[in-house]
């Protein structure tokens, strides 16, 4: 039975408190770990002129680094295209009073690229592999036949995605809709548009290659 001056016992050992990776409370006799509540997470720097530490930051939990502050972070996001975060490169700042700057947003490091590939990853699957199923084209069959179309949405998805983040509007999670699962459903989106393209190439069409492998 523990007392006040006993640690926890772990595998045996008795392990001071403070060592403990995670953190521990006594409930109904039994030790319950709070791994996922001791998980520090990703906040908002409103002082940086970074827009992935402003928009981005705040809402991801495991993505990246399992969702480390933006300060603990060390894959040199704060350090790339510095330049690109710049007055001189983002003037509707002042202009219009925008909370991001559009340059900083669209840069490699900033807050759209991932999100907005991911987003455009997910709709290109879908439309793809429904107009094939309507129409009988392939991916490539289907950009020629309305490249204005296909354009026109990719660009407005863009837009879209942009416009929320240059007025510091940060994606919002509903559920289980998480701002990590729109990122991860995305990654998957991005393999399986490229399959689909591959297949496209060198098959003439995914749904048939599909259909012959599974026969």
């Amino acid at each position: 039975m523990l007392t006040t001056a006993q640690s926890p016992s772990v595998f045996g050992t008795s392990v001071p408190k403070r060592s403990l990776p995670t953190s521990f409370r006594r409930n109904d006799r039994r030790l319950v770990c709070r791994a996922a509540q001791g998980e520090p997470k990703e906040t908002s720097d409103q002082n940086s002129n970074d827009s992935y530490a402003q928009i981005e930051a705040p809402v991801r939990d495991g993505i990246p680094d399992g969702g480390k502050p933006v300060s603990d972070r060390n894959w040199g996001q704060e350090t790339l295209n510095p330049e690109l975060k710049s007055d001189q490169w983002n003037p509707e700042k002042k202009i219009l009073g925008t909370k991001v700057g559009i340059v900083d947003s669209l840069r490699f490091a900033g807050a759209v690229p991932e999100v907005a590939n991911s987003r455009l990853a997910m709709l290109g699957f879908v439309l793809a592999v429904a107009g094939e199923a309507i129409t009988g084209r392939n991916v490539f069959q289907q950009v020629q036949h309305a490249p204005g179309l296909v354009a026109s949405i990719f660009v407005l998805f863009i837009v879209a995605t942009l416009v929320p983040t240059v007025r510091g509007v940060p994606r919002k999670s509903f559920s289980f809709f998480t701002a990590d699962a729109e990122l991860v459903n995305g990654r998957v989106a991005m393999v399986a548009f490229f399959t689909l393209v591959v297949m496209s190439f060198y098959q003439g069409s995914y749904l048939g290659a599909l259909g012959s492998w599974f026969s």
